[in-house]
């Protein structure tokens, strides 16, 4: 017949002493940690709340500039490609003053046609068959 040794604390029972000890000490260990204190837990709420307003736009110290400020147009790399393939064309133009759209890959194309800003002409221009009218 063998004796069998339960050791318990409160409902948890555990079948050596040492056992119980270790969680004895683990839980002590737990008790013993400091908290937080107050004013830090209302910082960190206080920051969390400012930090998720300002971000989901609350926060917007600048205006907004107007449509015209923030876009420029045509980029200087789109027209010195227009002026390519006019020229590639067999047309003059030395530099683009104005591209506007006509209808889906149908351009109107206004250009200097000398270097020294004389004559100005108008070319359509359909980027994806790559001709000029």
């Amino acid at each position: 017949m063998t004796i069998e040794h339960k050791f318990t604390h409160g409902k948890r029972t555990f079948a050596s002493q040492e056992a119980l000890d270790l969680y004895a000490a683990s839980r002590a260990a737990k008790r013993d940690q400091p908290s937080w204190p107050l004013w830090w837990k209302i910082l960190l709420w206080v920051t969390g709340i400012w930090l998720s307003l300002y971000f989901l736009g609350g926060g917007k110290t600048t205006p907004t500039a107007p449509v015209e400020e923030r876009y420029s147009g045509i980029s200087e790399d789109s027209k010195s490609k227009a002026a390519l393939l006019i020229n590639l064309n067999g047309q003059l133009c030395a530099k683009v003053t104005d591209i506007s759209r006509i209808s889906g890959d149908l351009y109107r194309v206004t250009c200097t046609r000398y270097r020294d800003g004389t004559g100005s002409a108008t070319y359509e221009m359909n980027a994806a068959a790559g001709t000029v009218k």
